[in-house]
C-alpha cells in the first residue's frame, strides 16, 4: 500500500507528518477517496478527488482508484 507524507498543523500542540492512507470504499462520492493519517493518536482524515486521464479515442473521462 502507498503512503502520502504531508506536514499539517494538528488540534494538538505538536503537529504531525501525516502518513495518508486510503479508505477502500470511505467515500460516498464515487469521484473521492477517503484518506486518513495510519500513524497512532492522529485522527485527521480528508477527501481526495480522484485523479482523471482521458482516453486517446473519443476523450472518454477514465477514473482510477
Amino acid at each position: 500500500m502507498k503512503s502520502i507524507t504531508e506536514q499539517l498543523p494538528s488540534s494538538g500542540e505538536k503537529h504531525c507528518d501525516h502518513e495518508w492512507q486510503i479508505v477502500e470504499n470511505g467515500s460516498n462520492d464515487p469521484n473521492y477517496n477517503l484518506m486518513v493519517c495510519k500513524k497512532e493518536h492522529c485522527s485527521a482524515s480528508k477527501l481526495v478527488k480522484k485523479p482523471k486521464i482521458e482516453e486517446n479515442k473519443g476523450n472518454k473521462p477514465l477514473l482510477f482508484g
